[in-house]
C-alpha cells in the first residue's frame, strides 16, 4: 500500500489479518486507509489493529480523569455515544507505588485505563461503536493522544509474515495437510508447529531440537549482584533449566501485586481452546525461547518472564503499558531505597504493532515516555524490529529512530533486528529501516521449549523393527525442552543477554543509586552497539 515514500520506494505498511478467535477475544478492529476518517492532516492512517470499541484514558482515579471523562461525554453527547470507565483496576493502580511519593508520581504519569464507548440511543443500541471515528471528533474538539488514544492490540513476532496475523498464510501453510508429511516438514519453509508457522523466506518455523548442552547457570560462580532481565511475553514453561525457585520466574509482584494475565489487572477473557483438536497455539512457548537465549548469552542472570499473553500471542495495550507501568514503580523504589539486588537492568519486548500515524507516535506517543522513563532509571530497553520485510515504523523498537544526539541522563531505547546463522546477511525476513539500531542472531536459533509442549501432529513415518520403534520426527513434540525458531522477537533477547552479561561484568554491578545503574546501561550499549555514546 502506498503512503510516505522512502527513497524512491514507497513504504510499505502490513495489513493486519487476525483470526476469528483474537478478533472476538480483543473485539478487533482493523483500520481501512481507503474507507478510514483521515487523519488530522488530512493523509490516510495506515493500517492498524485497535480495539474496536474501547479508548485508552490516561491517568489514574482523581479530578483530571473526571474532568477529561466530562468533557469527552460533553462532546459526544450529541452523537448518542458515551465513554464509560469502571474503574476496575484502580485500586490496583493505587496500591502500587506503596509508600514512595516518586514511584506513586511515576504510576500517576503512566496508568491507563480502558474505557469503553457504548449507545445511549436506544434506537442504535445494536450497533456497534467504532473507536477510530470517535477519536477523531474528539482530536477536532481539542482532546490531545496525551489524554485519550486508541488501544492498540500488539502481537508477538517470530515470523508475522505468515502465521496468519498480519499476511493470512498460515492457515494454509501448517493446518497438518501440507505440514508434517515429511516432504515439506523440515524444509524450513513450510516447517515448524504444522499449524500456523511458515515463515516469510529465510527463517524456519519452530521445529524439535535436540541439544546436549546441560544449563550454562549450573557452571557460573555466585555473582556479586546478578542482573535482571524482564520480559513481559507469554511466560515460563516447564523446563529443567527452570526449575521453581530458581532464578527465572514467571511470578513477580510489586508492592503485593501480582503481574500477568493470572494477577490481579483486568485483562481480556483467555484464548480458548477447541477440545476436538490438539494443535499448538502459535506462540506457546514463545517467552520460554527467549528465556532461553538469555541465559545461553548471561547464564547468571536472573530472568522475570512475566505472562502478558496466551500462546496466540496477542495483548492489548493497556495490560502491556500497566504491567511496564508497575514494574517502572518498582524500579524507582529500588532506587531511592538503595536496593540494588531488585533493581531491573534490561527490558526485553518482543511484541508490538504498526501505528495509524508513525510521525505522531514518535512525537507525541505516550507508550514512547513510558519507555524513556526506564532508561531515566538505569535501565536498558531492547525491542524487536518485527518481520514483515518492511521498512515501516514498527513500534515500539521504532521509538529508537533517534541514534545521535543522545540525551545523557537515559540509556536509550535499542531496536534489535535479525540476521542469519553466518552472521553477515540480514535475515530476508527482517525489518530494516534507519529505525533498526542493530541487528543480531535471529535465524533458526535453538532454545529452551516447555518440556510438557506436544501437539497433535505424528510422525511422518513409524514402524517398528525387532521391537524397536523407528520413526521421523514429530515435529511437534518438544518433550525434548527444545527447538528452533526464527524472529527479530529472538534477536532481541540475544542482544538483552549480551548487555546482561556486559552489567555482570561491570566494576559498579552492585553499586546503589541512579548514576551507577545509568553508568552501567551506558556502558553496556556502548559495547554492543558502535557509535552510541554517552
Amino acid at each position: 500500500m502506498p503512503d510516505e515514500p522512502v527513497g524512491d520506494r514507497p513504504e510499505w505498511t502490513p495489513v493486519p489479518i487476525l483470526p476469528p478467535a483474537v478478533v472476538e477475544r480483543f473485539t478487533v478492529r482493523v483500520l481501512d486507509p481507503v474507507t478510514a476518517v483521515p487523519l488530522a492532516s488530512g493523509a490516510a492512517p495506515r493500517p492498524t489493529a485497535y480495539v474496536g470499541n474501547r479508548m485508552l484514558v490516561q491517568g489514574l482515579p482523581g479530578q483530571a480523569r473526571r474532568e477529561l471523562v466530562e468533557r469527552v461525554n460533553d462532546v459526544l453527547a450529541g452523537e448518542g455515544i458515551e465513554l464509560v470507565v469502571d474503574g476496575s483496576d484502580d485500586e490496583v493502580g493505587l496500591a502500587l507505588g506503596g509508600d514512595d511519593e516518586a514511584a506513586r508520581e511515576l504510576v500517576q504519569r503512566h496508568w491507563v485505563t480502558s474505557g469503553r464507548l457504548v449507545r445511549t440511543s436506544t434506537a442504535q443500541a445494536a450497533d456497534p461503536v467504532d473507536a477510530w471515528p470517535v477519536l477523531q471528533r474528539l482530536r477536532a474538539a481539542g482532546i490531545t493522544e496525551e489524554q485519550l488514544a486508541l488501544e492498540h492490540v500488539l502481537v508477538a513476532c517470530p515470523d508475522w509474515g505468515g502465521t496468519g496475523y498480519w499476511a493470512g498464510t498460515g492457515y494454509w501453510a501448517g493446518t497438518g495437510y501440507w505440514a508434517g508429511t515429511g516432504y515439506w516438514a523440515g524444509t524450513g519453509y513450510w516447517a515448524g508447529t504444522g499449524r500456523s508457522e511458515y515463515a516469510r523466506p529465510g527463517g524456519g518455523g519452530r521445529g524439535p531440537a535436540a541439544l546436549s548442552l546441560p544449563d550454562p547457570a549450573l557452571r557460573e560462580p555466585k555473582p556479586r549482584r546478578a542482573p535482571l532481565v524482564i520480559v513481559p511475553d507469554t511466560g515460563l514453561g516447564r523446563h529443567h533449566w527452570f526449575p521453581a525457585g530458581g532464578s527465572a520466574t514467571s511470578e513477580v509482584r510489586v508492592n503485593g501485586q501480582l503481574l500477568g494475565l493470572d494477577g490481579e489487572f483486568d485483562g481480556p477473557p483467555s484464548a480458548p481452546s477447541n477440545p476436538l483438536e490438539g494443535s499448538l497455539d502459535p506462540y506457546s512457548g514463545h517467552g520460554t525461547f527467549i528465556a532461553g537465549l538469555v541465559r545461553q548469552q548471561c547464564p547468571a542472570a536472573r530472568i522475570e518472564a512475566v505472562p502478558v499473553m496466551d500462546g496466540d500471542g496477542v495483548v492489548g495495550e493497556v495490560l502491556m503499558r500497566n504491567t511496564l507501568t508497575a514494574l517502572l514503580a518498582r524500579q524507582q523504589s529500588s532506587l531511592n531505597a538503595g536496593r540494588p539486588a531488585d533493581l531491573a537492568d534490561v527490558l526485553c519486548l518482543c511484541s508490538g504493532y504498526y501505528p495509524e500515524d508513525p510521525d505522531d507516535q514518535l512525537m507525541t506517543s505516550t507508550f514512547r515516555s513510558l519507555l524513556q522513563d526506564f532508561g531515566a532509571l538505569g535501565v536498558a530497553v531492547v525491542a524487536a524490529a518485527g518481520n514483515d520485510s518492511t521498512v515501516a515504523p514498527f513500534f515500539p523498537a521504532a521509538f529508537a529512530a533517534q541514534s545521535t544526539g543522545f540525551d545523557a541522563s537515559v540509556v536509550p531505547l535499542a531496536s534489535v533486528g535479525a540476521t542469519n546463522p553466518n552472521r553477515t546477511a540480514i535475515a530476508y525476513f527482517s525489518n530494516a529501516g534507519p529505525w533498526v539500531s542493530t541487528y543480531r542472531l535471529g535465524a533458526n536459533l535453538v532454545s529452551t521449549l516447555p518440556e510438557d509442549l506436544d501437539g497433535d501432529l505424528q510422525p511422518s513415518l513409524r514402524m517398528d523393527y525387532e521391537g524397536q520403534e523407528r520413526a521421523t520426527i514429530d515435529p511437534d513434540d518438544f518433550s525434548g525442552g527444545f527447538g528452533t525458531w526464527s524472529g527479530t522477537s529472538f534477536a532481541a533477547p540475544v542482544l538483552a543477554g549480551a548487555l546482561a552479561q556486559r552489567i555482570l561484568d561491570d566494576p559498579q554491578v552492585s553499586e546503589p543509586g541512579l548514576e551507577p545503574a545509568l553508568e552501567r546501561g551506558w556502558a553496556a550499549l556502548s559495547s554492543e552497539i558502535p557509535g552510541w555514546k554517552r
